[in-house]
């Protein structure tokens, strides 16, 4: 990618800390505890993290808003550096860096150890982070927001951050999770140009969300959101979306899946690369590298020649 245009990513960071080891049997207490050893422990980053990682892979180039806790794991969150990359990090004294921490013994994840506080950011803090998106913007192309809902985001946020990015016919991508009670927040980013929902996401905004007419829940998800774009990630099935009035179906690509972690971030930061509105082929290679990402243990990038090759052979010939 020549000259690639900045992309501003707004999201939660998440510090994944993966340690693997070998099960070695269990303790010879009467609890039985499982007992492993340890041989690595990977720091990367997580969540929007994550997606920005992906884009940088990809060629991107990217200002990253998030924020950080008062913690030794921040200053380790902190490390990562890129040629492509801008960090415009808010530091919150007295709230821990939210970090993931997986065990895994071979391929089997034995153990999740989260720490997080999901509370929302003062109102310093609030307003500090929307200065840096405002002075951000007249040097972006695009925003993407991926909100992991541990509380850098807020509906009057979101709302300022969305008719801003609107007045200024700035293209904005909404990919929003479900929080820890299944409770959708797509309502706070209505207007937004687009919007990427997996399944679980796309019912908690439509409860009558149904794949044997996904044309017609698409348009009404489009509706709901008052969105003009409609992804919604499939896994192993592939993705749907509602571009405008055109219906896209793209199939899974098959791999041997061993980690799903990361991979709907995966997707969205391919297909932010790509045009806007996306295009039949954005969709392609976004689910082919979404794909991609599945054969890897924790947030773990593809590499980018098995990603080309794909690409190269789903391109269509020539006749």
């Amino acid at each position: 990618m020549r000259n690639p245009k900045k992309i501003l990513v707004i999201g939660d960071l998440i510090l994944d800390v993966f340690h693997h080891g070998t099960y070695i049997g269990q303790s010879l207490s009467h609890t039985k505890t499982p007992v492993a050893l340890g041989r690595s422990s990977v720091y990367a980053w997580g969540g929007a993290g994550f997606l920005v990682r992906n884009m940088l892979a990809l060629g991107g180039r990217v200002s990253f808003i998030s924020a950080l806790g008062g913690d030794d794991f921040a200053a380790r969150a902190n490390r990562f550096e890129h040629p492509r990359l801008k960090k415009l990090f808010l530091q919150i004294p007295g709230k821990p860096t939210t970090v993931k921490q997986r065990f895994w013994t071979g391929e089997k994840r034995v153990l999740n150890w989260h720490q997080f506080d999901n509370s929302p950011l003062s109102g310093v803090s609030a307003r500090a982070l929307f200065a840096r998106v405002r002075a951000e913007l007249p040097s972006v192309s695009k925003v993407v927001i991926a909100d992991y809902r541990h509380g850098l985001l807020s509906p009057a946020l979101a709302k300022k951050i969305v008719g801003e990015c609107v007045r200024r016919r700035i293209p904005l991508y909404i990919d929003s999770q479900i929080s820890y009670n299944h409770k959708s927040n797509h309502s706070w980013y209505k207007g937004a140009p687009l919007f990427c929902l997996n399944l679980k996401e796309a019912r908690s905004v439509d409860p009558l969300f149904n794949l044997r007419k996904p044309e017609v829940s698409l348009a009404r998800l489009q509706k709901a959101l008052r969105a003009e774009d409609i992804v919604v990630k499939l896994g192993a099935q592939g993705s749907v979306a509602l571009i405008g009035t055109e219906y896209i179906k793209i199939n899974a690509h098959k791999v041997r899946e061993l980690d799903a972690t990361g991979a709907g971030d995966s997707f969205i930061g391919s297909l932010a690369l790509g045009e806007f509105p996306p295009t039949r082929g954005d969709l392609e290679r976004a689910n082919i590298w979404a794909a991609l990402s599945t054969t890897k243990i924790g947030t773990t990038i593809p590499p980018l020649s098995e990603f080309k090759e794909r690409i190269a052979k789903h391109r269509p010939r020539r006749h």
